[in-house]
């Protein structure tokens, strides 16, 4: 899909359709700590699910679990949680590569339901999942930090964040989007045109390759975001193909990613 018809998806009926969908995959991971009399200290990346035909499991940046191990040594009380469900990270974990920036953890489906969310069940023909290409369309649906609010004790919404973009890069290791913030709209009640507001908190959600066939409209994984550069306004992913069925991931050759 060309740049063009990337942003005319944008601003469609059919293109919100497909962004609701690509976000219901996907849910906040968040560790948290503290009292109202104290304050709370929130913490949030991203997470979404899997299920290659071998078991589901869940899926998000390194170093946000490295953040929540980071946390947890100072802080022994700190929860963990994805969505509203309490998750302890560290005896799901199956696979973690930090120079690829991915980590995964086994969970069951009932986990998932709990939080609202519905796991990805990609076809065997296409996983490994391909990365896309450059000037091809992308979307992609996270909960960044800047739409996070503490409802009361312990009790914390988040407003999704979700729009179709374009592979402005892509090399062997990273994909990069450019936020073209003027051919973004309100998104899901998210005004994303704000000039330089910080998106932390997408890392760990799937960026998904629009893929158009027949005339018809669909998308499939292609990455995993791992940072955004608010100077640059810069998007970068990496490659979701390291990923193998099981949740493990793929063993790095010497130099490469």
């Amino acid at each position: 899909m060309t740049a063009e018809k990337a942003v005319a998806l944008a601003k469609s009926d059919a293109g919100r359709a497909l962004l609701k969908t690509a976000a219901g995959h996907v849910a906040p991971f968040f560790f948290l700590s503290g009292t109202p009399a104290e304050g709370t200290t929130i913490n949030n990346g991203s997470v979404f699910f899997l299920d290659c035909s071998q078991g589901a499991f869940a899926v998000t940046a390194d170093h946000v679990y490295q953040a929540y191990l980071s946390r947890k040594e100072d802080d022994p009380g700190l929860q963990c949680r994805i969505g509203e469900v309490p998750f302890v990270p560290e005896e799901r974990l199956i696979d973690r590569d930090p120079e690829r920036d991915i980590a995964t953890f086994r969970i069951e489906e009932q986990e998932v339901v709990r939080a609202g969310k519905a796991v990805y069940n990609p076809s065997p023909e296409c996983w490994p999942p391909e990365p896309p290409h450059q000037g091809q369309g992308v979307l992609f649906a996270g909960f960044s930090g800047c739409e996070r609010r503490l409802i009361r004790d312990q009790e914390v919404e988040f407003g999704v964040c979700a729009a179709a973009l374009v592979a402005t890069s892509v090399n062997d290791r990273d994909i990069v989007c450019r936020l073209a913030r003027e051919n973004w709209l309100e998104t899901f009640g998210m005004d994303l045109s704000r000039e330089r507001q910080f998106l932390g908190g997408l890392s760990g959600a799937p960026l998904w390759t629009v893929v158009e066939r027949a005339g018809a409209v669909t998308w499939r994984l292609g990455g995993v975001i791992s940072s955004f550069n608010e100077g640059w306004e810069l998007l970068k992913a990496k490659h979701a193909a390291g990923i193998l069925a099981d949740g493990r991931l793929k063993p790095r050759l010497l130099g490469r990613i």
